[in-house]
């Protein structure tokens, strides 16, 4: 007797991006098509491998690994991502040249990786890092899968961002992404984390981090299973809403088919790539 199919996933990212700017949504996943990352996702990428390098064997030696072997771990990573993957430069980093782009972010990532070492690391204790968790939904046309950045010995999940910024506490609470970090740690472990917890790394001129810890209750659980029906929804109507104007996404900075997209006036796209050279 055969198992039935797999069923279709949703995953948190897709679920923000779809929210975010659905027209991104078609493009990328419905038309598959692939832009390079930006030199944020890059970095952002980077300290989460030294975390990942860190937190790994930190659960069987219960050690944080030196600084130096680290930030080697994150530069390498980020020669990788690039020879693989390519770099989106929008005009004002192109007009720098990538070369000089390149080495600031390397720069700003060894910063932030410091800071990883010397202001996380210490006070957290790994029980589960880098799992990808399926939640079957039974009464859904897709199942949720995401991966569990971190989950600790006292139970508390964290996830782990970089920023330009410091985050709002408002922010947190209403994550899909913490929401799902929550169901997935339970799905796993056949209990509850004891909180969820936001570390972040702000990309400052000397990065500095912020820590803000939150709670998930079943009303979460039911607004982002709602969010996910309506995605579903959307995404089966052929329903992409592009962002909303004046989005911060909407900008040759921050999004990489921003100069074929069919939502903005060619006129006003090109004077915005051409302030964003100026910049």
């Amino acid at each position: 007797m055969g198992y039935p199919p797999r069923k279709p996933h949703v995953s948190p990212s897709q679920l923000d991006m779809y929210f975010r700017c659905g027209e991104q949504y078609r493009r990328r996943y419905i038309n598959r098509e692939v832009i390079p990352p930006g030199i944020a996702l890059v970095k952002g990428s980077a300290v989460h491998k030294a975390a990942e390098v860190n937190f790994a064997q930190k659960i069987e030696t219960r050690e944080d690994l030196p600084l130096e072997q680290l930030q080697g771990a994150a530069e390498e990573h980020i020669d990788v991502m690039i020879a693989k993957d390519g770099l989106f430069l929008p005009p004002e980093q192109a007009s720098i040249g990538m070369q000089k782009v390149l080495g600031d972010a390397k720069d700003r990532t060894q910063g932030m990786v410091r800071a990883l070492r010397m202001e996380i690391a210490p006070r957290i204790q790994p029980a589960m890092t880098e799992k990808f968790i399926r939640i079957p939904l039974p009464k859904h046309t897709h199942d949720l899968l995401g991966r569990l950045d971190l989950a600790t010995e006292d139970r508390r999940v964290k996830d782990l961002k970089t920023s330009s910024k410091r985050k709002y506490q408002d922010e947190v609470d209403r994550s899909d992404q913490l929401t799902f970090y929550h169901m997935a740690y339970e799905y796993e472990t056949g209990a509850p984390p004891a909180g969820i917890d936001l570390e972040v790394i702000v990309e400052t001129k000397v990065p500095s981090v912020q820590s803000l810890t939150s709670q998930r209750t079943m009303d979460d659980r039911k607004v982002l299973l709602h969010r996910i029906n309506a995605m579903i929804a959307g995404v089966q109507a052929g329903t992409f809403l592009p962002a909303a104007p004046g989005s911060w996404i909407c900008s040759p900075r921050f999004c990489g088919f921003y100069g074929s997209c069919g939502f903005i006036n060619s006129e006003r796209k090109a004077a915005a790539e051409a302030n964003a050279a100026l910049l």
